[in-house]
């Protein structure tokens, strides 16, 4: 969770990190540039995003905005998971699990160290 006034880029910064851990080549290509400032500005996490890059988990990117009712099903919608999906576990099960039937998701039981990291 971030808190920091308006206008300081909480945003920004959730987006970033969204495409880090998305690694789709869209999002390489949009993150190009931010690469670039990244390793000016911090050369250790400039070596974890590039590390990460080559790692075979990828994330998913789930952005949910204002009132949520019910954060699992929004979840596994976005994920393209089985309806069933009623809890956060449930949903994380089918999330970790890539035989089990769900559409995009994370595939390897955890996120990757670079995703962890990068908060």
């Amino acid at each position: 969770m971030a808190i920091a006034p308006y206008g300081s880029g909480k945003s920004l910064c959730a987006g970033v990190g969204a495409l880090l851990c998305t690694d789709s080549d869209s999002a390489k290509q949009a993150l190009s540039p931010v690469m670039e400032r990244i390793r000016t500005v911090d050369a250790r996490l400039h070596e974890a995003v590039l590390h990460h890059e080559q790692h075979p988990n990828k994330g998913l990117a789930v952005a949910l905005t204002g009132y949520v009712r019910d954060i699992p099903a929004a979840l596994a919608r976005a994920a393209r998971l089985r309806p069933e999906s009623k809890d956060l576990s449930a949903v994380w099960r089918q999330l970790s699990n890539p035989s089990g039937g769900g559409g995009g998701g994370g595939g390897g039981g955890e996120p990757t160290s670079a995703c962890r990291s990068l908060g």
